[in-house]
């Protein structure tokens, strides 16, 4: 993608803050596409294909990812990032 690598270290601050400004972003997103599915439709009973997968491979622990699309649109109602640390 031709990207500059990034920086070694990251700003905690701006990080949250970018961190904070993408999650209301995608929130406000879902909103209306859920809106825009039920709409379609013609009910709240909205058809949706689930998926999701975790990064296990060469990791002490795992990080997962699980999507939420809807059959009438194609476009995603929700997404979730998991976490599963043992201490």
């Amino acid at each position: 993608m031709n990207l500059p690598t990034p920086a070694q270290r990251f700003n905690e601050k701006e990080s949250l803050k970018n961190s904070t400004a993408v999650e209301t972003g995608a929130t406000v997103s879902m909103q209306i596409v859920s809106k825009e599915a039920k709409d379609v439709s013609g009910h709240s009973d909205i058809p949706v294909a689930v998926d999701g997968t975790w990064q296990t491979h060469g990791h002490t622990f795992l990080n997962g990812v699980v999507i939420a699309t809807s059959f009438d649109t194609g476009k995603v109602l929700d997404a979730s990032i998991l976490f599963r640390v043992c201490k």
